[in-house]
């Protein structure tokens, strides 16, 4: 069983530094507060207690069993279109930061065909983004679909050069 330690970045501080007991270090978790000498762990920017993490981990820990039927429910729903690097664009660094973030590229394609061509946004509905439990399981869904989409589109980049040297076998037949 892989451990929270090896998916979240783990700091464990012994002592707060800048403790006022007027303004208490509040744990981001169960909101108690985090006495001067007790140690605690930053996960994903979050400081939370020993006890809060170590019910973390133990939840992260329960989330395995629930990976294999996850990445079994990942399916490809629809055909993959042509990537057609003649039309590929991309706004400037100006453009994108006044707001025109449409784009063709290679990047954009991957994330048109695993919204449009996959259950992904269905599977991933439910997770809890700040939940490292239902994290762990995003991880897993996420790679299998991104793997789903790199076969269809290979399948589909084949089956578009396959039709384009029948086309041409049969001009070069007409001859």
């Amino acid at each position: 069983m892989v451990s929270i330690f090896d998916i979240f970045e783990r700091t464990c501080v012994p002592e707060c530094t800048g403790y006022d007991p007027d303004d208490p270090f509040l744990c981001e978790s169960c909101q108690n507060s985090i006495v001067e000498a007790e140690c605690y762990m930053e996960c994903q920017g979050s400081k939370i207690c020993v006890k809060c993490y170590s019910d973390e981990e133990q939840r992260v820990g329960e989330a395995y069993p629930r990976i294999p039927d996850a990445v079994a429910m990942c399916r490809i729903t629809g055909e993959f279109p042509v990537y057609d690097q003649s039309l590929e664009f991309k706004p400037t660094r100006d453009e994108y930061e006044m707001g025109n973030r449409t784009s063709y590229s290679p990047r954009a394609y991957d994330c048109h065909c695993r919204h449009n061509c996959t259950n992904y946004d269905e599977l991933i509905r439910t997770l809890g983004k700040h939940d490292a439990a239902d994290q762990v399981v995003y991880r897993a869904v996420r790679d299998r679909i991104d793997d789903l989409v790199n076969e269809g589109i290979k399948r589909s980049n084949t089956r578009e050069v396959a039709a384009s040297i029948r086309a041409d076998t049969r001009s070069f037949a007409s001859f």
